[in-house]
């Protein structure tokens, strides 16, 4: 395998989902495939690129190709005739039984090669093949609020993939075996080619019921597998070499050769296939016949392929060469189209034949490039009903889809190749498929399960290479440490949810750029955009809250301020949004959040985004162009393309004035920029541009420069209305001003302020669409509470007037703007109350009182359904503290912990009743023996208090117990602790673990608004969080309550824990990295100083250090990682296969310290207490740029980088190193210390001996993490985050064994250990991953703690996303297992207590007869 293959990402991750930057298919509807669908659809010119490449194929055989071409067309008219006298029956009919039987003709065979075209019948029982319809009708009946089909108004193709008739169809014995005999027809001329036709592989796709009468669903003749690209791609057109040598009777259309290696879709378009299918093809569930919605195909398979590649070369009138660009039916990134202009001499009236009639359980199957359509109009009276089942080979593109695809099965989630792709998908869905039931060919096919496909000696070297290869990629067969690792490491699919919990987050939404939107125009269901604090663009579900999909948009941008604030825009009817940062701006789907374009504009970062509203005649309906506006040297305004993103026009400022904002109206584009004024403040610029063209129009200066002093002056600026404003007012607050942009008048607004507190902002809110009356609200509030006014325009004389007034109410109070038609509506939302006004009337159209108190609001959106006088309104609102919370007619809907994502530290804490107990074992272990006995004794006593509460409660226990899932309730064994987590506005939050996560508690901690939190340390019932200014908040870990605040002592770098015995202290560390303060116990501690030193302390002298370390000239220390603190060691040495032992070097005094040169780093292992230099270890060549890791435990440690080394020999990507320390390295021998029961570390420190082996990695890793578990017996997890596929690893410590042999296999003593043969490539096995499927961002740390189970471990990661689970890295070998049933136990024990009553009395009267005859 070469060197970039194995560092791509493992592959088991590589369908991310849409919340990943990662470019999928572009989205579209149907028309997007079939652009002759689109009614504004005029066929554009090629580039001259073309007529390039049509010169250079003809000129290189012009004469064959023209002598081809007069026969070709002769032989064509002649199979014209043949189909015509035929019809349907034409195409040829095989039973499945002589299928299996081997049965079929020899003629048949043949036809089928010619026709390209077949129907198998009865492949599945007529009944079963019924049944499948019946229950997919039920499953869409069961979730029909979120099954999506084409035509939305009459439902014909359904979104649905992994419905369980489709996945039993195609795992179908039956299925398979017709697959197999249709490939079989396929060859490779090549035996070196890589392919395996006695596999078939499962290809996803959709279901087809279409009712009688639809007209709707309609596909005209065309074949897939790209168009340009036949000709355009080097190897894709030696598949049509024989054709375009002048030679198309010898053409060879089921030669797989060049098939396999072809790049079919050269433009990613919407809808091109990933894999190779040889066959396309449906399963019937219904009777149909022709006119009946069936298929149409063209059955002379060579004819017509001949006939499509030489068309573009040769005039369909003249006959003549024709070596301009045009590709009759060829549009970049759809597939070829037909019709009787393009391609005449076909003569498509004729030969696109309907099948013969089919049945239920009958399978269709033509040739990839069989021309095929289907019936304009279903005229039968049943349904039309088929499952698109292709038969796909084995081969190098359709393996590595099949990854991507089982990704998606396993979450049920659109495929790799479809329309939301990594969305939701099915998840959750009533009757959804449950993957154990499908049988073992099936799973097989879908690369699942764990049994690898079979390696035969008739297969060609080709087969065997490629059947290999899919074995290593989908059951990781070419490394065989699997099993020697424990084959659930991860989490089950069913555990989802319930050991674990993710909050998948955005961060704080931004007041300008989150809004309601409807992402498709055939829906009135609006969903939440937002682009957040954090530069995270996502969409919510209004309904629940749930995040549908997201993209990080700070990996691309280029920003030259690290604030800088991303822009967020949309327009109703569009099913696009486009955002801007840095100087990038993207276009996304709305639906499902795929990128559509982007264009970067290096150095020039965007200032503001409009969509223009007008809309051109040759624009699509579901786009809006954009107007970005660009700073830098100059100002930069653009008109780009909706659809592809390309430049339409360029204004460029060469003023030196500041670029401030772009606007529009329905006539004009607006460029806003600040002119500096003669004295101070700043000129209003406004520069009218032609949209259409981009040229200057008109031009007016506003005097604002008393205003005026910056961009932060300016109030307000709109934009697609009629009536754009810009507003802003004088530095008292007392004068507001308003001109309608593109006009010289500017209206003076005196503030009529009577509330007797100082005005402190003043905010605008008006609408943002280009029909909307033209009204504007304008909210004043101050200290105690707000008010608002609204104006309205008149067009004609753009004269700005008052027209009502909303009370001053006390308190908070947001405002939004909604538009219906070409209504406005302002929607107010207080602490007690909402309220919906109409923006032509103050009276309260709707009013909502609060069930419980709002917390204070910031700003919000809303979205209104209006139905005559009545009215509904949904507020999202954004808590002062950064949560996301829906109001729903007065009662919260849901809330997002959106604050979470600036989580700074977190500690897992234990409740109050744990508390008191560990009290009272304290008081007894300090007492002596009668006394701790008379103290446990009252102990026990005082406990009886709580025995009839428990007594009542035992009933319903042993019930629970018996009926639930779980076979015991875990939470006494600390499998459910509570969370404690800081976040940087100054909140500490309680998680319940639990309870999926969720908030318990959450209080303002500290007295400011932001803090840096450098530890939290918990004890049971209380957690305290310490704050870089030295300054600490103690809590109740129970209700949240702050019990006591200790004050700001100066600003400290860190926080050293020394614990001594059951107590422990806390010293805080300054920036020099010394200590502030004392601890009066014995004691070391290390500490890291701004200065790049590393310093040892003792506790009895804080002024002066016991050593100091530095690192190499030229190098700088980035971090130092000690052991953790609980790091139990279950036992002293490895035992070998051989019985001897090796002894490990366990020291507890052990620090890792990581140091980076220019284009290296060094990882020191020093003794804390001597400062020693135990080990070392340099790496040249490593990119420090990119992220670097460590960790230690017990007496191993990790760490991982990024090589750039320039000698070919060194290896080059990611790599991750382990090492192991020992006492020697001959066992059973102590070293230098022998079996010395005691020795100091301050005297003749021995050396470790260290056993290091690297491994390739496929991607970086961010943080490292150890698993802890109670007695340190169970096998240690390296737990690494993986950011660039958003996840989680639990690496088994085997895996990583440095011991393990290379370049040989283990000899019995090694593999009796557990060693396996050394592989330089680690790849990622998909069990590994105990973040699941789920996609956890920004996470930059990863806590472990042990529960009272050894098996168990509970990991805790946070960052942008917080998620928890809990790991068994040996199995949950101390734990009853699901399938442990305690009724079907208690039923036994029943059984034999009444089997031993009855024959007691049995066997005691046979004993007594026994004595009886021996007497």
């Amino acid at each position: 395998m070469s060197l970039p293959k194995i560092l791509t990402r493992s592959s088991i991750r590589t369908a991310s989902t849409s919340s990943s930057a990662q470019l999928t298919k572009a989205a579209g509807d149907i028309s997007s495939v079939f652009p002759s669908l689109r009614k504004d659809y005029k066929p554009e010119p090629l580039p001259p690129r073309f007529k390039d490449l049509k010169e250079r194929i003809f000129q290189e055989n012009e004469q064959a190709l023209k002598r081809s071409w007069e026969r070709l067309l002769p032989s064509l008219e002649e199979e014209v005739q043949k189909i015509r006298s035929k019809g349907s029956d034409i195409i040829p009919s095989v039973e499945y039984a002589d299928v299996v039987s081997g049965n079929v003709a020899p003629d048949t065979l043949a036809e089928i090669r010619h026709r390209g075209s077949v129907v198998v019948r009865n492949v599945l029982p007529r009944n079963e093949a019924r049944g499948y319809k019946e229950q997919i009708e039920d499953y869409v009946a069961a979730n029909k609020e979120r099954v999506k089909a084409f035509p939305p108004d009459s439902p014909a193709v359904f979104e649905l993939y992994w419905t369980p008739s489709q996945a039993n169809a195609r795992a179908h014995a039956n299925m398979l075996e017709t697959q197999r005999f249709l490939q079989t027809l396929w060859h490779s001329s090549d035996p070196n080619t890589r392919i395996s036709t006695r596999n078939p592989l499962t290809y996803a796709d959709r279901l087809r019921i279409r009712q009688p009468g639809d007209g709707k669903f309609t596909l005209g003749p065309h074949i897939d597998g790209g168009s340009l690209e036949r000709w355009e791609d080097d190897e894709y057109s030696k598949v049509y070499a024989k054709i375009l040598e002048g030679k198309w009777e010898e053409y060879d259309p089921w030669d797989a050769k060049h098939r396999v290696t072809a790049k079919m879709d050269l433009y990613n378009g919407a809808g091109a296939c990933s894999m190779l299918r040889f066959f396309q093809g449906w399963l019937s569930m219904s009777n149909t016949a022709p006119g009946e919605g069936s298929l149409h195909v063209c059955p002379m398979l060579v004819h017509s392929t001949a006939y499509t590649i030489l068309r573009p070369f040769f005039d369909a009138e003249t006959l003549q060469p024709a070596l301009d660009s045009t590709f009759p039916g060829s549009v970049p990134g759809a597939c070829q189209e037909y019709n009787p202009v393009t391609h005449p001499h076909l003569e498509l009236e004729t030969t696109m034949v309907s099948v013969p009639e089919v049945a239920p359980g009958d399978y269709v199957a033509w040739h990839c490039d069989s021309l095929h359509s289907v019936d304009k109009e279903h005229r039968g009276k049943g349904d039309s009903s088929v499952l698109y089942i292709p038969a796909t080979p084995m081969c190098d593109m359709n393996i590595d889809y099949l990854l991507k695809q089982r990704r998606a099965a396993l979450d049920y989630s659109p495929p790799w190749d479809f329309p939301g792709a990594g969305g939701p998908g099915e998840m959750g869905f009533k009757g959804a498929l449950d993957w154990s039931s499908i049988n073992q060919d099936g799973q097989h096919a879908m690369g699942l399960g764990e049994q690898p496909w079979e390696i035969t000696d008739d297969m060609t070297e080709g087969e065997r290479k490629v059947v290999a290869a899919a074995n290593k990629a989908c059951f990781g067969r070419a490394t065989l440490f699997l099993a020697a690792v424990p084959s659930t490491l991860a989490i089950y699919p069913d555990e989802v949810g319930h050991v674990d919990f993710h909050h998948a987050l955005l961060g704080v939404p931004s007041s300008k750029s989150t809004f309601f939107h409807r992402p498709s125009a055939s829906s009135n269901a609006a969903l939440l955009y937002t682009l957040s604090e954090n530069s995270l663009l996502g969409a919510v579900n209004p309904k629940d809250g749930s995040l549908l999909w997201r993209q990080n948009l700070t990996r691309p941008a280029r920003l030259p301020d690290h604030d800088a604030e991303g822009l967020l825009r949309a327009s109703d009817g569009t099913n696009a949004v486009v955002s801007a940062l840095g100087d990038y701006v993207f276009a996304w789907s709305a639906l499902d959040g795929k990128l559509l374009w982007e264009i970067w504009s290096p150095g020039m970062p965007i200032v503001d985004i409009e969509l223009l509203e007008l809309v051109d005649a040759s624009a699509a309906p579901s786009t809006r162009d954009a107007i970005a506006l660009s700073g830098g040297q100059w100002g930069s305004v653009k008109r780009l393309d909706g659809q592809t993103g390309e430049i339409k026009w360029e204004h460029h400022d060469e003023s030196g004035d500041i670029p401030f904002q772009v606007s529009s109206s329905s006539t004009d584009v607006f460029y806003i920029s600040l002119q500096s004024a003669l004295l101070k403040g700043h000129k209003i610029r406004v520069t009218a541009l032609d949209p259409l063209t981009g040229r200057q129009t008109h031009q007016q200066v506003l005097n604002s420069e008393s205003d005026v002093s910056g961009p932060e002056s300016i109030l307000f600026v709109g934009a697609n209305t009629a009536f754009p404003i810009i507003a802003w007012a004088d530095k008292s607050h007392k004068t507001l001003k308003v001109n309608v942009i593109g006009t010289k008048q500017v209206t003076t607004v005196n503030v009529e302020n009577t509330s007797g507190d100082e005005i402190k902002s003043i905010q605008i809110h008006a609408p943002r669409s280009l029909n909307a009356q033209p009204h504007f609200l304008v909210q004043y509030e101050t200290a105690s509470g707000s008010w608002a006014e609204v104006y309205h325009v008149d067009l004609t004389s753009t004269k700005v007037s008052k027209a009502y007034s909303l009370p001053y109410l006390k308190g908070w109070s947001v405002f939004t703007t909604s538009t219906k038609d070409a209504n406005v509506y302002f929607t107010r939302v207080t602490d007690s109350e909402t309220t919906v006004v109409s923006s032509a009337s103050h009276g309260i159209l709707g009013r909502w009182p609060q069930h419980h108190p709002l917390e204070r609001a910031v700003h919000a959106v809303s979205d209104l359904a209006v139905k005559g006088d009545s009215v509904a309104a949904r507020s999202a609102i954004v808590l002062d503290y950064g949560d996301w919370q829906l109001i729903q007619n007065g009662a919260i809907g849901w809330t997002r912990p959106e604050a979470l994502s600036g989580a700074l530290a977190a500690s897992w804490a234990d409740v109050d009743s744990q508390k008191d107990l560990a009290h009272q074992l304290e008081v007894e272990g300090h007492e002596n023996l009668i006394g701790a006995y008379i103290h446990r004794v009252k102990r026990h006593l005082k406990d009886l208090e709580h025995l009839p509460d428990w007594l009542k409660e035992l009933p319903k226990r042993i019930l629970t117990s018996l009926l639930a899932d779980e076979v015991s309730n875990l939470d006494g064994f600390g499998v459910s602790k509570p969370i404690i987590v800081a976040t940087e506005n100054g909140r500490v939050y309680a998680l319940d673990s639990g309870n999926h996560g969720r908030v318990s508690w959450s209080v303002k901690a500290a007295e400011s608004d932001t803090w840096n939190v450098k530890a939290i340390l918990t004890e049971p019932g209380l957690a305290t969080v310490y704050a870089d200014d030295g300054s600490s908040v103690s809590l109740n870990v129970t209700t949240g309550d702050i019990t006591q605040r200790s004050p700001a002592t100066g600003k400290i770098r860190s926080i050293a824990v020394l614990k001594d015995g059951a107590s422990s202290g806390t010293i805080g560390i300054n920036e020099n990295g010394e200590p502030v303060g004392f601890f009066d116990r014995p004691g070391f501690f290390v500490t890291q100083g701004a200065d790049g030193r590393v310093l040892g302390w003792s506790t009895k002298d804080s002024q002066s250090p016991v050593w100091e370390f530095l690192p190499a000239s030229g190098e700088k220390i980035i971090r130092a990682t000690a052991r953790p603190s609980h790091d139990p060691v279950a036992s002293i040495g490895k035992v070998l296969g051989n019985r001897s032992v090796l002894y490990k070097y366990l020291t507890p005094n052990a620090a890792l310290v990581t140091a980076i040169g220019e284009s290296s780093a060094t990882f020191y292992l020093l003794d804390a207490v001597t400062g020693k230099v135990l080990h070392a270890s340099t790496h040249k060549g490593v990119d420090t740029t990119q992220p670097i890791a460590s960790t230690i435990s017990e007496n191993w440690f990790a760490y991982s980088f990024y090589a750039e080394s320039s000698d070919p020999s060194d290896s080059r990507g990611y790599q991750l190193v382990v090492s192991e320390m020992y006492e020697s390295p001959i066992p059973n021998d102590r070293g230098p210390l022998g079996s010395a029961s005691n020795y100091s570390a301050l005297t003749n420190l021995p050396l470790p001996h260290v056993i290091s082996q690297s491994f390739i990695i496929s991607e970086p890793i961010s943080h490292m993490a150890v698993t802890q578990t109670r007695q340190g017996i169970t096998t240690r997890q390296l737990i690494a985050v993986l950011p660039e596929s958003n996840a989680i690893v639990g690496i088994p410590r085997p895996v990583l064994d440095p011991r393990r042999p290379i370049g040989r296999d283990p000899t019995p003593n090694e593999a009796e250990e557990g060693l396996i043969k050394y592989a330089p490539f680690l790849e990622f096995d998909g069990r590994w991953y105990i973040s699941h499927a789920r996609q956890v961002t920004g996470v930059n740390t990863v806590l472990s703690e042990p529960t009272l189970l050894e098996s168990t471990s509970l990991i805790f990661a946070f960052g942008n996303d917080i998620f928890a689970t809990r790991t068994t890295p040996s199995q949950a070998f101390d734990i009853l297992g699901k399938g442990f049933s305690k009724l079907q136990l208690l039923m036994t024990i029943v059984a034999l207590a009444i089997g031993v009553s009855i024959l007691a009395p049995i066997a005691r009267k046979k004993k007594i007869d026994t004595l009886w005859k021996a007497r």
